[in-house]
């Protein structure tokens, strides 16, 4: 919404939004150009305009604002092809985390992230309560699912953390004074990749197959190496 909907038709009510203001905002959403476009996939497209109808469809029922939603069946951008998904090996994890080239804040993100398996944002959301050190637990209340959660982290981390604690001021777990939750977040992890030395072609290949290594990719990461070592499915889908 704030990327790409409210910069168009943020000041439009909600009662006289209109199929034009939605096609409006969909023609301001940057488009692909060639391999290297920065512009946005179909499935991302699709999303918005998803988004678009269910804030139109709640703005029926039950917020009761108007009779009916101005977006007609049929709308949606069709459903792009999957692309083929991308994770870190554990070699090129450890190099990732052991360049010293890279401020250690992006560093302890990167390997909790590939780690604990968070989304980035929730990540990003947890405090300095949210971790209990001493018992090594996590707790999880705000998230996508809205399904608040508690678990045991690993060992590794549980000393890892406690290594960073004794450096972090902020109430935020990862504001360590860099723009970590910026747009381009996946275009830093890329640059810190390389520069720790880490170039295999398929972390950074953009093609109709694929789509370079996103730091929301550490997460497939997470899931990869917990089947890996004989996680089960279940244990993944309830973390």
């Amino acid at each position: 919404l704030v990327r790409h909907v409210y910069p168009h038709v943020g000041d439009v009510p909600i009662a006289t939004f209109t199929l034009d203001d939605a096609e409006r905002v969909m023609e301001s959403l940057p488009a692909k150009s060639g391999s290297g476009g920065r512009g946005l996939e179909s499935n991302s497209r699709r999303q918005v305009a998803q988004l678009l109808g269910r804030v139109m469809a709640l703005s029926v029922y039950p917020l009761r604002l108007r009779e009916a939603t101005p977006i007609p069946r049929g709308w949606l951008p069709k459903k792009g092809d999957e692309k083929a998904l991308v994770w870190l090996f554990p070699d090129e994890d450890a190099q990732l985390l052991c360049c010293t080239s890279i401020p250690l804040g992006y560093r302890v993100l990167y390997g909790f992230l590939a780690r604990e398996g968070p989304r980035v944002g929730e990540a990003l959301a947890l405090t300095k309560a949210d971790v209990d050190l001493q018992r090594g637990v996590l707790t999880l209340d705000e998230n996508k699912t809205n399904d608040p959660r508690m678990w045991a982290l690993g060992q590794e981390v549980i000393k890892g953390l406690a290594r960073w604690g004794e450096r972090w001021r902020a109430p935020q777990l990862f504001d360590v004074g860099v723009e970590l939750a910026d747009d381009h977040l996946a275009d830093k992890l890329r640059d810190h990749l390389r520069l720790a030395g880490v170039d295999r072609p398929a972390l950074f290949e953009r093609s109709k197959a694929r789509r370079p290594l996103r730091v929301h990719d550490l997460r497939a990461t997470f899931v990869t190496l917990a089947l890996a070592h004989g996680r089960t499915e279940m244990w993944v889908s309830d973390r």
